[in-house]
């Protein structure tokens, strides 16, 4: 009674806006009593703050989906990092520039669905900093269920993380190494290596610190440079290849576990990444065990196949089905109903038949010892030979099972003594039981140094036995005999196989051996029957990685058996199978551009790109200098600026203008504008517009963009406004993209006249303004409190089919509270939870700052219980309002 006394003294916005905020408070919460911390809640910054003071580690460790973030929250990891590194270890990219803001949303999503422990941060992909940097952290923390963000330490991105703190959002600073950089670094490379880079990595730190991060990571900078930089700071410093001198540590969830077994992640893994498991073996092993018993019918069993019907109810199924004219379908499931029942069979008999190998183990290992043999019993004579076939009779384990038994004797001697006995006593009929058995002891002795020999004798008595080869077994014998020099008996073997065995796998394994030592000519043989238009046997990326890195290393022994033509007539063999040699195209591109064959090289580079196959530094090379076509010309140049090589696409560009019947085009120079105004040099990018005057290339609209872009975001913005005015001077309109960079730049520096002006422009040129454009507007007009005009954009924005974000709803209540227009801030508020848009942390802090302006102290500590309560973070903003009421009321202790 006495909360409600005190909400009927304040104004009506006061009780809305708590009965709204009350709303969205769980039950156990709604009466303002607080939950009792637990061992499960989410970790807090305030908990941070207190292992920080205490000089206890922070363990960080990144997540991208649910699995991995249930992990993490078990093991009482304290931050998740949702990285962009995703973009490497999950999208498979070589850098982390090309994952987008949307993609990074759904990995958040899945993460925040896992984790419910550790504190949520979320990154900022690249390309989030340039415009709507606020809008974007929100989005992350209202979208993904973020408790803070990460960004990189440029001074650029200082200035964005304090707008964002000041936002009310949390943020942790990135200084050393920062990926995103890439196209500046021109790749991975430490930082902080000689005194000036040392003295900035420590600056950035303290900047971002005093810019509001609770937290800056240091990646692959010195020890010392680390040290030098948590000393410095009063915050918690988080090390990834920054060695033992920071608070805490963070490493990628792929790279410490050892997850990605592949050419790929092997490239991209750091050196400094310790492995603590090796998952990806244990993967790919459960992974093939799962292939081959699919391709055994071993799976499903039995015990993987629960669901049941009662002997009446397949009678009944199987005459309906016959009422129905389906007989075939009637026999097959009474077939199935009787093979499953006698599938069957009880635990203790399981028990039983591992009971039976394990003494039968015991006096193998009693008669093999030097020790004079103990006396069988009677019970271990009568298991010996006759309990084996009860192995294999109708309700006998799977051949897989028998595999598993024979492969953990521990020695050939002792899997082969187990196999011969099962071969002893299988009838006949049974043989096809003993494939996967007979492959344990073929493992064995192909790990022995001499046991070329042993491996013939085994392939033989499989023939003698009758017993058929699994395609794993046929693997191992060919490398077997590889391995020990038997070329002949790996020759036989290969002929002498089922046609079912020699798939793509065994067939790959076989070319590779034969190419190792020198048999060109055979292993073509057996490409070709893969190559065949209808083959059932194709080859796969597998098949191309052997190929060319063998047939294009030239000379291996001594003498090339296939010519320059015929290789690269293998290419495009191999391309049509879909099956591109990933790192070696520069042999074969050479080839072609030296013979002039320039039809051919275009049709490779084609379908390099169809394929998505990025060229090596080798190939661009001998691309660059076999270039004689305009697009080609337009391609390398694009890609080296896009990775911040412009002024070598400058030269080359240069080199295009030389050359007769070729000429750089606009779309040529928009390439390289872009790259020099993405490093910050506008004048070059200025001079190369002047010059496309000069040469008679009419600029477009994407050159407008690209200039007014890149002089807006190196604060260049009175003289992009006047360029773009001069540019509809000379009869180029700009678009709704041209307008959404001026209007958003001059919101950024509080130049609301002018961005209102270049609004109405925008309409008025038949541009139509998207809703960032809106929201941005509408928050610049409300900081400027000019509260009718932001109404006015506000009616415009639902009108154009849009409706407000959390941020544009918070800046509006924000406003109209600074007015003291309480009637409108309600309505808006009204709107906002009728809109189904849940308050953020932002919401809660401009209520707490309206009520300590209102001198109602209880109210904002109350509204910040609730806050916490629903899972938000007081900031330093929500802080600072309440110590900025608290002075101005006279009350300093309280602070």
């Amino acid at each position: 009674m006495a909360f409600l006394t005190k909400l009927s003294k304040i104004s009506p916005l006061a009780r809305v806006c708590l009965s709204r905020c009350m709303s969205h408070v769980p039950e156990n919460t709604v009466y303002g009593v607080p939950t009792p911390q637990t061992a499960d809640r989410r970790v807090t910054l305030n908990q941070l703050k207190q292992k920080y003071k205490k000089v206890e580690p922070i363990a960080v460790v990144t997540a991208y989906d649910y699995p991995s973030a249930v992990h993490l929250d078990i093991t009482g990891i304290d931050i998740c990092l949702i990285g962009d590194s995703a973009s490497m270890v999950v999208h498979g990219h070589d850098t982390t520039l090309p994952i987008s803001l949307e993609e990074m949303l759904v990995h958040c999503r899945a993460v925040a669905r896992g984790a419910k422990r550790p504190l949520l941060v979320g990154d900022l992909p690249f390309g989030t900093y340039e415009t709507s940097t606020i809008d974007t952290a929100v989005k992350v923390l209202r979208e993904g269920g973020m408790d803070a963000i990460k960004l990189g330490g440029s001074p650029s991105r200082i200035t964005a993380a304090k707008a964002i703190v000041e936002a009310g959002i949390a943020v942790i600073g990135h200084v050393g190494l920062t990926p995103q950089a890439i196209s500046v670094l021109g790749r991975f490379r430490p930082q902080g290596k000689n005194v000036s880079s040392a003295i900035k990595v420590v600056e950035t730190a303290m900047a971002l610190q005093e810019a509001g991060c609770f937290s800056v990571v240091s990646e692959c900078v010195p020890a010392p440079v680390a040290a030098a930089a948590t000393s410095a700071l009063r915050i918690p410093t988080i090390g990834i290849g920054a060695g033992p001198f920071c608070i805490g540590q963070v490493l990628v969830y792929h790279d410490l576990l050892g997850m990605l077994q592949h050419p790929h992640h092997a490239k991209v893994t750091p050196k400094f990444c310790k492995q603590y498991a090796c998952v990806g073996d244990v993967i790919k092993k459960a992974l093939s065990e799962y292939k081959e018993e699919v391709n055994n019918g071993l799976f499903p069993g039995p015990s993987h196949t629960p669901y049941k019907m009662n002997p009446d109810d397949v009678n009944g199924f199987f005459k309906e089905l016959e009422k129905l004219g389906l007989n075939k379908a009637a026999s097959a499931a009474t077939a199935a109903a009787e093979k499953m029942n006698t599938a069957q069979r009880p635990d203790t008999e399981t028990s039983q038949k591992h009971l039976m190998v394990e003494k039968w183990l015991l006096y193998e290992n009693q008669r093999s010892s030097s020790a004079p043999p103990r006396k069988p019993t009677p019970t271990v004579v009568l298991l010996l030979t006759p309990a084996i076939s009860p192995l294999l009779s109708s309700s006998s384990p799977s051949p897989l099972f028998l595999y598993k038994i024979t492969r953990g004797l521990g020695s050939s001697s002792l899997a082969l003594n187990f196999f011969k006995h099962l071969q002893q006593n299988t009838p006949s009929q049974h043989t096809h039981f003993l494939s996967h058995p007979f492959q344990a002891p073929l493992e064995q002795v192909n790990r022995e140094l001499d046991g070329g020999s042993r491996l013939s004798e085994l392939y033989q008595a499989s023939k003698e036995w009758g017993i058929p080869l699994t395609v794993n077994a046929a693997a191992i014998l060919i490398r077997g005999f590889g391995r020990h020099k038997m070329v002949d008996e790996s020759v036989i073997l290969f002929k002498e196989l089922d046609p079912s065995v020699k798939n793509t796998h065994v067939r790959n394994v076989f070319i590779d051996y034969l190419l190792r030592n020198g048999h060109v000519k055979y292993a073509l043989n057996v490409l070709e029957e893969m190559l065949e238009p209808l083959s059932e046997v194709p080859p796969d990326e597998i098949t191309g990685y052997i190929i060319f890195s063998e047939l294009l290393k030239g000379d291996r022994k001594g003498e090339r058996n296939l010519s320059q033509e015929d290789t690269i007539n293998l290419v495009f063999k191999l391309g049509k199978h879909g099956v591109f040699p990933k790192d070696n195209l520069a042999y074969p591109i050479w080839f072609l551009g030296r013979n002039g064959d320039i039809k051919r090289m275009h049709t490779l580079v084609a379908d390099m790109k169809e394929n998505d196959i990025q060229p090596s530094a080798v190939t661009s090379v001998i691309l660059i200098n076999q270039l004689s076509d305009g697009i080609i010309y337009n391609t390398v140049i694009d890609g080296l600026c896009k990775v911040g090589r412009q002024e070598e696409g400058l030269r080359l560009m240069y080199r295009m203008r030389s050359m007769k019947g070729l000429a750089p085009n606009v779309f040529t120079y928009n390439c390289l504008i872009d790259g020099f105004c993405n490093c910050g040099d506008i004048e070059k990018g200025k001079e190369l517009f002047d010059q496309m005057n000069e040469v008679g290339v009419s600029p477009n609209v994407i050159t407008l963009n690209i200039l007014v872009d890149g002089m807006c975001r190196h604060g260049r913005i009175n003289g992009a406004l006047n360029f773009f005015s001069g540019m509809q001077g000379n009869g180029l309109k700009g678009n709704a993209v041209t307008y959404a960079t001026l209007i958003t730049a001059y919101c950024d520096i509080d130049h609301i006249v002018k961005a209102v002006d270049l609004f109405d422009q925008m309409l008025a040129s038949g541009c139509s303004p998207d809703a960032s454009v809106y929201h941005r507007l509408i928050s610049g007009l409300c900081k400027a409190g000019r509260m009718d005009a932001a109404s006015n954009v506000l009616s415009k924005l639902k009108k154009a089919g849009f409706r407000p974000d959390i941020v544009c709803y918070n800046s509006l209540v924000r406003g109209f509270c600074k007015k003291n227009m309480v009637d409108k801030a309600y309505d808006i508020i009204k709107e906002r939870e009728e809109a189904g848009v849940k308050p953020d942390s932002v919401s809660y802090t401009s209520l707490i700052a309206y009520f300590c302006q209102n001198g109602n102290f209880g109210l904002a500590r109350e509204a910040m219980e609730w806050m916490i309560n629903e899972g938000h973070v007081p900031t330093i903003a929500t802080y600072g309002a309440l110590i900025h009421a608290y002075c101005s009321n006279g009350n300093i202790k309280k602070q």
